[in-house]
C-alpha cells in the first residue's frame, strides 16, 4: 500500500514535469519564429542606425557586413564548406571579394530553429532600392548602393557569376521558413574608404 502510494506520487511528479516540458517546448515553437520581428521593432525604436557620416569610423579589424537600414552589423565568415553559412553571413568562396571588384556574393539564412542568432537575414526583405550596404573587408570599407531587388528560383546560379563592374550580391531564402525562392539584393560600389 505504501509502495503504491510512493509510486503514485512519483508518477504524478513525472507527469507534471512532462506537462511543463511540453508546454515549454510549445511556447518556444510559437514564440521563436516571431521573436526576431519583436527584437527588430524594439531595436528600431531604441537604436539609431549608423549614418553615412559614420562609415569612415567603422571598425576595420574584422570583416563584417553592415546594412544600416536594418541595424545589421554581423561578421563575414569565409571557408569552403556550407557549414560557414550556419554561423551567419558566408562569403561564397568561388565569387570575388570587394578588393578585387567584380561580383562579391554573401549569403545568409533567414531562419533556423536550432540557432536563431545565425539567421542574420530575417529582415532582408525590408531593404529598399537605394539603401546603403557596407562591407568591411581586409581593413577597407566598401560602400554599396542597392540597385536591384528580385526573387529567383534556387537553380538560378547566374546571380553569382562574375561581372565587369564592382558589385555586391546578397541573398537568402524566401518566403520566410521555406527555400522555394531566393531573395537577391544587388548593390553597386559607390566608394571605398
Amino acid at each position: 500500500s505504501s509502495d503504491l502510494s510512493n509510486l503514485d506520487g512519483l508518477l504524478k511528479w513525472v507527469n507534471r514535469l512532462l506537462l511543463i516540458l511540453i508546454i515549454g517546448i510549445n511556447i518556444y515553437i510559437l514564440i521563436a519564429p516571431v521573436w526576431p520581428e519583436v527584437t527588430y521593432k524594439v531595436s528600431s525604436i531604441t537604436t539609431k542606425p549608423i549614418t553615412e557620416d559614420e562609415f569612415a569610423g567603422l571598425d576595420r579589424s574584422t570583416n563584417h557586413l553592415i546594412i544600416p537600414s536594418l541595424n545589421l552589423d554581423k561578421p563575414i565568415y569565409t571557408g569552403a564548406g556550407a557549414e560557414e553559412l550556419n554561423k551567419g553571413i558566408w562569403h561564397r568562396p568561388q565569387t570575388s571579394t570587394p578588393d578585387k571588384g567584380s561580383n562579391t556574393v554573401f549569403v545568409g539564412h533567414r531562419w533556423l530553429y536550432n540557432d536563431p542568432e545565425a539567421a542574420v537575414f530575417y529582415h532582408l526583405p525590408k531593404v529598399k532600392d537605394s539603401d546603403k550596404i557596407v562591407a568591411v573587408w581586409d581593413g577597407k570599407i566598401y560602400v554599396y548602393k542597392v540597385t536591384n531587388i528580385k526573387e529567383v528560383d534556387p537553380t538560378e546560379i547566374s546571380v553569382e557569376a562574375p561581372t565587369s563592374d564592382s558589385r555586391l550580391t546578397v541573398y537568402t531564402c524566401t518566403p520566410l521558413w521555406t527555400a522555394t525562392k531566393r531573395l537577391i539584393i544587388t548593390a553597386s560600389l559607390e566608394k571605398t574608404l
